[in-house]
């Protein structure tokens, strides 16, 4: 009971003290009433409209912008598993840094592989080697290419590939009836805009003779675009002759028993980037 009576108390003196007090109490009461209603009318009817009835006093204008520049150098390789992030690529055993070509206007070829087939006995059948994977310097990569387009046009790109010569040593012997392939061809990382590149069908087989690779046609291949040649990481093995490198079993060099001696023998590949779309 006396905590009772000292409730009782306490609420008589706050509302009976005087009638100024009570009608200040009123006052906010009715006010937080009335702030309590608009907010709910606010947050059940949604965005306010204008008045009918009412008229405009006048319009005051102010500005709103937004300014783009495009890319006038290759960019940065991004990492051929997400599309994402840059990587920094490398070929184990190649300290040539491969090329790359831009038109300043935001098309471009930003990263071609170079590829490395290994060291190996020299062979007396006829043997396929595997080109060993990129790496970022920790973690193995698959081959892969990447071109850019930012232009406003989109009109489309297209990009081929050829070797200048048959694979020869340095004193000039070539490695006759090799066939190198760029296979599995139809990995190609989806860029930011969700809009694919066009792909070849089938792999390729790398001659002198120019070869569409990878391409893109009118209002496709916008943003930075890059082709697998070998897929994921998921599909490397180890090289059987180099237990420290894994492989990419989609790109490879088949070479004729009989035509090799013990010594190194290479070529250059050509990637030509063209402001168009691919014929056919």
């Amino acid at each position: 009971m006396l905590g009772h009576k000292e409730n009782k108390n306490c609420f008589k003196s706050t509302i009976t003290s005087n009638s100024g007090e009570k009608e200040r109490v009123m006052k906010k009461t009715l006010i937080y009433t009335l702030s309590a209603s608009a907010l709910t009318a606010l947050t059940m009817g949604g965005l306010l409209v204008v008045n009918a009835n009412a008229a405009s006093v006048g319009v005051a204008k102010s500005d709103a912008k937004v300014a783009f520049t495009t890319p006038t150098t290759p960019l940065t390789p991004l990492d051929p598993g997400t599309g994402t992030n840059p990587v920094t690529p490398s070929t184990p055993g190649d300290t040539n840094t491969p090329g790359t070509v831009a038109d300043g206007q935001g098309l471009s070829l930003d990263y071609v592989p170079n590829l490395n087939f290994g060291t190996h006995v020299v062979p007396t059948a006829t043997t396929t080697y595997s080109a060993w994977n990129l790496t970022d310097g920790t973690n193995p990569l698959p081959l892969y290419m990447q071109v850019s387009d930012y232009r406003a046009a989109n009109t489309g790109w297209s990009v081929s590939v050829k070797e200048e010569g048959n694979f020869t040593s340095a004193s000039g012997s070539a490695l006759a009836g090799n066939t190198l392939t760029l296979g599995n061809s139809a990995n190609a990382v989806v860029n930011a805009h969700n809009i694919a590149a066009d792909l070849p069908s089938t792999g390729i087989v790398v001659n002198t003779a120019e070869q569409v690779v990878f391409a893109a046609s009118a209002n496709k291949g916008l943003g930075s675009n890059l082709l697998d040649f070998g897929g994921t990481t998921a599909n490397t093995a180890k090289d059987p002759d180099n237990s420290a490198q894994t492989v990419d079993p989609a790109v490879t060099l088949n070479v004729l028993g009989g035509s090799a001696t013990g010594t190194g023998y290479s070529t250059t590949l050509d990637w030509t980037l063209y402001n168009a779309p691919a014929m056919g």
